[in-house]
């Protein structure tokens, strides 16, 4: 299965009752609610890991709906007489509202705080004021036991009902059309995606779709036959249906075609609540709560050359990567973060030696070493969590270079990060020796999962967000690990034959996401454990630098030269006293491809000549315990017989840069 794919896993949550459940609604990927027999409303802020009791009555609850964590409706009956209740603090409280019928009431529908629809046995109610007033609408006649009603907006809805009985209305619900469904069954639940798209499920196994608003309706081929009851879709193609004897089916094209998904239970699944791909909830007989969790097998390609491990993945877009944002998280603690605030897309490879590591990631705001040296996590960082062959690492990787394994600072990894605009790149390398091998074997398989911690705030604080693809925890020990995905090293070949580009910026371009320097430096931490195979990223250069190029007339080649200066304050401009830094790796690449490399001299000077006209990127490898004042990634578009100048600022602080273009 493909890391990335839309297969998943039912999982039974623990709600902590035995009561019949009805309606399950999520307002997000973690703050939900589930309601049903004996009154009972239950709450969880943490994806359903923990479900809990936040109020209770006497009135079997047959539908519930919030708007936002406040707002909310609910709607069943006690002693054959329906009831409407509303809160205004997430569920705790409840107050009785009334909808001008005595009936049962067996459905609802709301857009917003002000907005919704009731239907019942034999009657719709309309408000527009939150449920103080509501107004009867014009049905046509006869019509009985109507079931669900669903609104895109405040003109468009739908209700189904007995006898295949469809009605659309496109003026709020004041009147009513029927339409053709060309089902007798029993129809109980519905969506719509827009005003054109949607599903109706019934009983028998029915389940009908339109693309034409309901103008008509197509019957689809279920492979059930126990009736169904809930609806729920995450965008215009992908859903998923509940109903009798635990059936679940799911889509992929917009309801033309349906699978059954195993749910682990026998009972009827009431409602279905889908937030989005990775944050799916079913509710039903027994006090059942499932959520259905994203597989994740990933997979790490055989490298064909060894990579050259300066940060940048451009050398890896040729492969699929793993994905995690908030959609395919499995655990979200604390804040819930935007899609351009956080997420990560994670490359995998091996070799003999090596399991190698790459990853992009996307944070608006970048924190590094602010406030506690020895806890990288408290800051920005990726986790990777591995067991297998006898061994388990939770490997911490920091934006500003530490590396940590279950808490302890170490340098076992090669790990070199880079920042780029909106967030930063990083590449690492894992020795075989980390898992006691001499050398990692082809199909050898890891259980697996890794996250991300973001940081916006600094001042040493815990972070704002963490992120886990799969589990509860990167954290475990050895032969310990439950509820993680799988890595598995396969043998399709990997190699860099058409690296992409790093994209460029100007050199007057401002970074968008920085690096918070913190008031007072703290030098990394030593390492205290050391790599079982010494990791080589530094390659042979194929071509050496030489001394002080001899023009000819005619002259084909240029030269690159300049200095890497100790910027004492940061300022990124070489001041007065500002001495330079002796030994600085400096690389020059062609793409992907490595061309040569050379170390700063006196005062910190170098130069690399006889270089054919092309574009050149040339990259200052910083120091241990230096970090850059200006980029240390500058694009080099050199023409014959030119002499370009880069110059690279190093200090004690922290910044984050964007590579720079010289012409």
């Amino acid at each position: 299965t493909p890391a990335d794919s839309f297969q998943g896993t039912w999982r039974r949550q623990t709600s902590g009752t035995t009561s019949w459940l009805w309606p399950i609604d999520f307002v997000d990927q973690n703050w939900g609610r589930a309601a049903g027999d004996e009154g009972a409303v239950l709450g969880t802020a943490d994806a359903g890991l923990t479900w809990s009791v936040i109020a209770s009555g006497g009135e079997t609850i047959q539908d519930m709906q919030f708007v936002d964590k406040l707002f909310g409706w609910r709607v069943g009956w006690a002693g054959g007489v329906g009831r409407l209740m509303r809160t205004t603090d997430g569920g705790k409280a409840w107050q009785q509202q009334n909808y001008g019928a005595g009936h049962n009431i067996l459905g609802l529908s709301f857009l917003d705080r002000d907005h919704g629809w009731l239907v019942g046995t034999e009657w719709i109610r309309r408000t527009t004021d939150g449920g103080q007033t509501w107004r009867g609408v014009q049905m046509p006649a006869p019509l009985t036991n109507l079931q669900d009603v669903y609104f895109v907006d405040a003109n468009v809805g739908w209700v189904v009902g007995w006898n295949g009985n469809i009605l659309k209305s496109t003026d709020g619900g004041t009147t009513w059309a029927r339409q053709t469904s060309n089902s007798t069954q029993i129809l109980e639940g519905l969506h719509f995606t827009d005003a054109t798209r949607g599903v109706v499920v019934g009983h028998g196994g029915v389940i009908l779709t339109t693309t034409t608003g309901g103008s008509t309706w197509t019957a689809r081929t279920s492979g059930k036959s126990v009736d169904l009851f809930g609806v729920d879709f995450v965008d215009n193609d992908r859903g998923w249906v509940t109903g009798g004897s635990g059936a679940i089916l799911a889509t992929t094209d917009g309801g033309k075609t349906w699978k059954s998904e195993a749910s682990g239970v026998t009972g009827t699944l009431q409602k279905i609540s889908a937030y989005d791909i990775g944050h799916v909830w079913a509710s039903g007989q027994g006090g059942v709560i499932l959520r259905r969790i994203l597989d994740f097998n990933a997979q790490a390609r055989q490298m064909i050359t060894r990579p050259v491990l300066d940060g940048s993945v451009s050398e890896w877009q040729g492969m699929a990567g793993i994905f995690l944002n908030q959609t395919r998280a499995e655990t979200i603690e604390k804040e819930i973060p935007s899609a351009a605030d956080l997420s990560a897309n994670l490359r995998v490879g091996w070799d003999a030696a090596y399991l190698y590591f790459a990853g992009e990631i996307t944070d608006d705001v970048l924190i590094g070493n602010d406030g506690d040296p020895a806890k990288p996590w408290r800051d920005d960082v990726i986790e990777i969590g591995i067991e297998g062959a006898g061994a388990s690492h939770q490997y911490t990787l920091a934006v500003d270079g530490r590396q940590a394994d279950k808490g302890a600072l170490i340098n076992a990894l090669t790990f070199v990060t880079r920042t780029m605009s909106g967030g930063w790149q990083f590449e690492a390398a894992v020795p075989a020796g980390a898992f006691g091998l001499s050398a990692f074997p082809l199909g050898q398989s890891y259980t697996f999962t890794f996250g991300l911690w973001d940081d916006d705030l600094g001042g040493g604080s815990a972070g704002q967000t963490h992120l886990i693809r799969r589990g509860t925890s990167t954290f475990a020990a050895a032969n310990s690990v439950t509820g993680w995905g799988t890595l598995a090293l396969i043998a399709e070949p990997y190699s860099y034959s058409t690296p992409t580009p790093t994209p460029t910026a100007t050199a007057t371009a401002t970074a968008t996401a920085t690096i918070t320097p913190t008031p007072t430096v703290t030098a990394t931490p030593t390492a205290t454990l050391t790599p079982t195979v010494t990791p080589t990223h530094t390659l042979t250069p194929t071509a050496t630098a030489t001394s002080t190029p001899t023009p000819t007339a005619t002259p084909s080649t240029g030269a690159i030269h300049g200095r890497v200066w100790n910027d004492l304050n940061g300022n990124g401009q070489i001041d007065p006293g500002e001495p330079g830094i002796i030994g600085v790796a400096v690389r020059i690449y062609i793409g992907g491809a490595l061309i040569g490399e050379v170390h700063t001299g006196s005062d910190g000077y170098f130069e690399i000549d006889q270089l054919a006209p092309a574009t050149y990127r040339v990259i200052e490898i910083n120091l241990a315990g230096l970090y850059s004042s200006t980029p240390d990634e500058v694009e080099v578009a050199l023409a014959a017989g030119a002499l370009a100048e880069v110059r690279f600022g190093d200090w004690a602080g922290r910044h984050g840069w964007l590579p720079l273009i010289v012409q």
